[in-house]
């Protein structure tokens, strides 16, 4: 894609860096900042279990993304468990991945998916941030082929800036192109559910408003990235 950024992270989040040097805000710090979740409510070790699962199965969701795309010659293996992931045996976090990766390949399946890019960052060059969407891909939806983006996530419950951040993805200049944006939700216990995120015009202005606040703040040196 043209003008691709290269991602970064420093100890203040994730940023990407333009070609002529220039650095913009990621989509989900401006996601995260509009929407001021917080994991407060939820125990430390639950959370951390929560993260690294959900780590593990978009590893294993792109990881099959990029061998139906032909990057590879073979479904790569599972990943490991982390050394230290708390309230999961091994025996569980293998039976976790393992159900992740029939979900993806039964939702490429049921919807034909046909795919054209994995993790391929992208600017919004309009508004100035980043995005590195899962996966853009061509699939059947209502019967019509559609080029569309997805997102996945193991989540118990999407949140606002799960939302947000689909709405941004359509907003960069790589991804224009997509007539829709869906969520491919990998429900823990139970069957993938693929999830169309409408475009939402008060999403587009509040990630506008965002994004235009954090490049003040970035040129004025109150944002250090």
């Amino acid at each position: 894609m043209s003008n691709t950024p290269s991602p970064f992270y420093s100890s203040s989040g994730k940023w990407y860096r333009r070609p002529n040097g220039h650095v913009v805000p990621s989509a989900g710090s401006i996601c995260t900042a509009i929407s001021r979740e917080s994991f407060d409510h939820v125990g430390i070790q639950t959370l951390e279990r929560a993260i690294l699962h959900g780590e593990g199965a978009h590893e294993v969701a792109c990881n099959f993304s990029l061998y139906r795309l032909g990057h590879y010659r073979q479904i790569q293996a599972l990943p490991p468990m982390p050394a230290e992931c708390p309230l999961t045996t091994p025996a569980q976090w293998d039976a976790a991945m393992t159900h992740a990766l029939k979900q993806v390949e039964a939702l490429f399946d049921k919807y034909e998916v046909e795919p054209i890019a994995v993790e391929e960052p992208s600017i919004c060059s309009t508004y100035g941030f980043g995005g590195q969407p899962d996966i853009k891909l061509d699939m059947t939806w209502k019967k019509k082929r559609e080029r569309t983006v997805w997102d996945y996530k193991r989540v118990a419950a999407l949140s606002l800036s799960h939302l947000l951040k689909i709405e941004c993805y359509r907003m960069l200049d790589g991804y224009k192109d997509c007539k829709r944006g869906f969520i491919a939700w990998l429900r823990k216990d139970d069957d993938a559910q693929l999830k169309e995120i409408k475009p939402n015009a008060a999403y587009h202005a509040a990630i506008c408003g965002q994004a235009a606040v954090m490049n003040l703040q970035i040129s004025e040196r109150i944002l250090r990235p």
